[in-house]
């Protein structure tokens, strides 16, 4: 069985596969790279793996039961390095004790972390402000400019990302542009920055993605009032993902909107099959920008 594991995936752990895990303590020693996902493992089996993999520098891991316990055992991870964790039970006080403990983590994933608020990011970027490089925010009600305000004064964070998503339960933004460009400008390195937003609906509205690099839209028949909409209230739009679409109803005038008006724009990806003649045109034309996947 194994000898040598640096990454370990796990989904599920059998009784069985526990027993032989146990006999092999010097092999998960050897782990570096641990994600861990949680929808069919045992909190038990979550603490076994972490208690029996103290030499981690690599983390995923999301989970929805009390965090109590596994705060404590994710804070013996000393030589952690990226901590992507998320759930309903992270919030201030539980991030406050990893980072206390866990301070070489440079890359920090928050985006799953609900119950993180300004405070938390303060934590973080005290705690970890010799070695933090890169952090990912939820766009959430509780993430405010004063996040921003608190990464800004440490220079030497090089990536900031945030994860948002909108079209069911609200959509909330307080993260404005001013203060974006202001942590961007007082970074000592160029601080590459993207925004994320995920459309999960219809008549959403987009009022909150002024700054949004990336859209991805996964609902069904999408409509050229969706995609105006975007051509003119996101300027900063990098990249737009079409999620197997139904596009009889599109025509090119919507695209064309979003290549002219879009100046920053690098790419239209489009899963399934644009047909008509109108569409063919559009694609003819501009097909620098799109990337076809059926």
């Amino acid at each position: 069985m194994f000898q040598n594991i640096n990454s370990l995936e796990l989904r599920y752990l059998s009784f069985a596969a526990r027993d032989q895990l146990t006999n092999y303590d010097f092999v998960l020693l050897k782990v570096q790279n641990l994600k861990i996902l949680w929808s069919n493992l045992a909190f038990d089996d979550m603490l076994f793996l972490l208690e029996k993999c103290p030499n981690v520098t690599q983390l995923m891991l999301y989970f929805t039961i009390p965090t109590e316990p596994t705060v404590a055992a994710i804070s013996k991870l000393t030589k952690l390095v990226s901590l992507n964790i998320g759930g309903p039970y992270i919030d201030d006080a539980a991030l406050m004790t990893i980072v206390h403990n866990c301070t070489n983590i440079v890359n920090i994933d928050l985006s799953n972390c609900r119950g993180v608020t300004d405070e938390g990011v303060k934590t973080v970027a005290t705690k970890l402000k010799q070695k933090l490089k890169t952090i990912t925010l939820p766009c959430s009600k509780a993430i405010t400019d004063k996040s921003l305000e608190y990464l800004s004064l440490y220079n030497g964070l090089e990536a900031l990302h945030i994860i948002h998503s909108i079209g069911y339960g609200g959509s909330t933004n307080n993260l404005t542009l001013p203060a974006l460009n202001s942590l961007l400008q007082r970074t000592q390195l160029k601080c590459q920055y993207t925004w994320r937003t995920c459309i999960n609906k219809h008549n959403c509205g987009l009022d909150d993605c002024a700054n949004v690099t990336t859209i991805i839209v996964t609902f069904y028949e999408l409509t050229d009032a969706l995609l105006f909409e975007i051509s003119q209230k996101c300027m900063a739009l990098e990249y737009l993902t079409l999620h197997e679409q139904d596009y009889k109803s599109l025509t090119s005038a919507a695209f064309y909107a979003i290549i002219n008006n879009c100046s920053k724009l690098r790419s239209i990806t489009v899963r399934g099959k644009m047909n008509g003649t109108d569409l063919r045109e559009v694609l003819a034309s501009h097909g620098k920008y799109f990337r076809m996947l059926e």
